[in-house]
């Protein structure tokens, strides 16, 4: 929580100045919820050195909009940080550009009345993007829509503190369900083999699973090979490639002994209007075009991926990737 004081500590002691004309947003910021929120918490993360798109943070906002933010002081009692769009930029952009800073939203709920809307986002920040979690709290995002655009209003935020956890409510729930264009029940965001278990996709996943020989001879020392490895999948369970591939892979990390605290797996959607999206975009910034999607990381960076299906055989093309 270090890392989370010394920003609040920026943000107190930095000047203030007024708010300048903002310019106008690309189109697909501004023109749904989705858009504006994505919007603001790709503009402010990036890596040390990088300068920041300010002009595109302030096209998000209303002219009057406030920044707040809640802090616990060190006797324990609360206070609030009010800052102006421009007392914000002016706060932290020396700190982002010197250290780094990534914030991706983890959940979020969304209540909207006709043109107001009121968002639950919680989130997590780091120095880099793979970096180990410096904080995580819940922005509560207010927006407006009018003059054909989504506008922020303002944003109130609160991290989290060991006495005062997020709750489970607003955390990402594994294996949701929900039915796609075709009437199919499929799972979509973040899932687990649990999931993958129950019906209707425990019938494809257990057959294949039990089905599948591993090519032990190909796998001969990758068990060593693995360690440090992180594995994201990105699939569908209407995909029937992803159907056949994924209960092979989880067959082969068991014989490998791989420690699946360190596999992550997340189901798209196949309706039009969400197509290969997840509710939280897990996929963005991943450029998922095809499901499956297997992807060999190690301290942050790609070392490989298996796309759709394998060249010659999850095992062999596992072994290129990670040789």
């Amino acid at each position: 929580m270090q890392k989370l004081f010394i920003y609040f500590a920026l943000l107190i002691t930095a000047p203030a100045f007024s708010q300048s004309n903002a310019t106008a947003p690309g189109q697909s910021d501004t023109e749904s919820i989705d858009g504006i929120v994505t919007a603001l918490y790709d503009v402010i993360s990036g890596p040390a050195l990088q300068p920041r798109d300010w002009d595109r943070f302030r096209s998000l906002f209303v002219p009057q909009a406030r920044l707040n933010a809640v802090r616990i002081g060190q006797d324990g009692q609360a206070s609030l940080v009010s800052m102006s769009v421009e007392d914000y930029i002016q706060r932290v952009d020396k700190q982002f550009y010197m250290n780094g800073f990534f914030e991706r939203e983890l959940f979020r709920q969304t209540d909207t009345y006709a043109n107001i809307t009121q968002l639950f986002s919680t989130y997590e920040s780091r120095q880099e993007a793979e970096g180990p979690v410096i904080a995580r709290g819940i922005n509560s995002i207010q927006l407006a829509y009018y003059e054909g655009r989504y506008w922020v209003a303002g944003i109130l935020w609160n991290g989290e503190a060991p006495d005062n956890p997020i709750p489970p409510q607003y955390l990402p729930r594994y294996n949701q369900q929900t039915v796609n264009h075709e009437n199919e029940i499929i799972m979509v965001g973040k899932i687990n083999r649990m999931g993958l278990e129950q019906q209707p996709y425990g019938e494809w996943f257990k057959d294949g699973y039990a089905s599948y020989a591993v090519d032990e001879a190909a796998l001969k020392g990758m068990d060593k090979k693995l360690g440090g490895i992180k594995i994201l999948v990105f699939m569908g369970t209407w995909c029937s490639d992803s159907q056949r591939e994924v209960p092979h892979l989880y067959k082969i990390l068991d014989y490998l002994g791989y420690d699946m605290n360190s596999f992550s797996i997340v189901a798209v959607n196949d309706h039009p209007d969400f197509y290969k999206q997840s509710p939280q975009h897990e996929e963005q910034g991943w450029n998922i075009e095809y499901v499956p999607t297997i992807i060999f990381l190690k301290e942050g960076k790609e070392l490989g991926r298996i796309v759709e299906a394998p060249v010659e055989s999850l095992e062999k093309d596992m072994v290129d990737i990670l040789r």
